[in-house]
């Protein structure tokens, strides 16, 4: 055999005793019981061979921390009881059933030791329950996370399904305003304009549904770019203009700051304005106004958005920004309950905050703020 070809023999040689080492250390951990038996029978002999001075009590505090979280506690409870009599055992003389002549030193450290086994064993039953109990609770929190997934999947389909008619339903309807299918009265006219108007509520809901959603299981994510707060505020009454105009409501805007330059998701803070534009004109009587105020601190803008409508109950207020939630004071428009809810999403997730003033017959103030330059966090 060449030298070279009896190099490979060996190494494939001491790669099969690795192997089988490595499989040895895979069957013992297979056979816990193997491994709490080993170890009590090595601590054992080790009591019969060395003089009472020496204690090795404390290494069956391994067997059993291994036999309450690798078997059951059935096993680390007779284990224990075990140890307990093995370690006061050599304290007596065997032959006459009397204390053995040894210092007071090994007695009480015996004792010490007896005390440390049983302290261990019912710690690993501790340890072990709250491994299980960590073990469940991360396993609730994978079905969960899961079952947020498929919540948003779901919802995202739904209101892609339902959008899509409405959508088609919207150009259907501008069509006929267009006239292309003949002459409209002016009736006609403004009942096509309210079902046009619905529909686009109808889907802004449908948007806020699916927004709301996706926040609640993935997170609210913001663009920030350097944006200016009073034409955020400008569009959102532009796109809300023929509503408030055909509710006989009239929407002003105020800017009492010197300066309107915000660091922020522009898209997020527009829908901001949109739902608290949108809750103030379902709330707003004929005739009235609502404003729009931005006013500025050192280092945050202070925005109102005041109606004149029916308020707010006391017993309300604490709720008014809870999903789902729509208040006990009748609307001129039902809503999904979300728009407020979302509104406090993405102006908390600005660093800001978001409250209510508000009295029943005496009109309702939303008050936001938003930091002038975004937050680190």
């Amino acid at each position: 055999m060449s030298p070279i070809r009896e190099s490979v023999t060996m190494c494939n040689m001491r790669i099969d005793k690795i192997e089988k080492f490595f499989s040895g250390a895979s069957l013992l951990e297979n056979h816990p019981r193997w491994i709490v038996g080993i170890l009590v029978a090595v601590i054992l002999s080790l009591e019969v061979i060395l003089p009472n001075e020496y204690i090795v009590g404390y290494g069956y505090i391994v067997p059993i921390l291994f036999a309450n979280y690798r078997i059951n506690s059935r096993w680390g409870k007779w284990i224990t009881v075990i140890a307990v009599c093995l370690t006061l055992l050599y304290c007596f003389d065997i032959e006459d059933l009397q204390l053995a002549q040894i210092s007071q030193m090994v007695f009480f450290n015996r004792i010490l030791a007896v005390c440390a086994l049983m302290i261990s064993y019912f710690l690993s039953i501790k340890v072990r329950s709250y491994s299980e109990l960590a073990a469940n609770f991360q396993a609730k929190l994978i079905v969960q996370s899961r079952l947020g997934e498929i919540k948003t999947d779901f919802t995202a389909s739904l209101v892609h399904d339902l959008q899509n008619p409405l959508f088609g339903a919207i150009e259907t309807i501008n069509t006929f305003l267009l006239g292309d299918f003949g002459a409209v009265t002016t009736e006609q006219k403004h009942a096509l304009e309210v079902m046009s108007r619905a529909h686009k509520t109808s889907i802004h809901n449908l948007q806020t549904i699916l927004e709301t959603c996706h926040n609640d299981n993935h997170g609210l994510y913001l663009n920030y770019q350097i944006s200016n707060l009073e034409l955020i505020a400008t569009d959102a009454i532009d796109t809300l203009i023929n509503l408030a105009t055909n509710r006989q409501v009239q929407i002003e805007l105020v800017n009492e700051s010197t300066t309107s330059q915000v660091e922020c998701d522009r898209g997020k803070i527009d829908r901001v304005f949109t739902n608290l534009l949108l809750n103030a004109i379902n709330q707003s009587p004929p005739q009235s106004k609502i404003v729009v105020s931005i006013g500025e601190e050192s280092t945050q803008y202070l925005v109102r958005v005041i109606d004149c409508g029916r308020g707010i109950k006391t017993e309300d207020l604490p709720h008014i920004f809870a999903k789902f939630y729509q208040g006990s004071i009748g609307r001129r428009a039902k809503s999904a309950g979300l728009g407020l809810y979302l509104a406090r999403q993405i102006i908390e997730a600005h660093g800001g905050t978001i409250e209510v003033e508000a009295k029943v017959e005496k009109g309702v103030t939303f008050l936001f703020t938003l930091p002038k330059i975004a937050s680190e966090a």
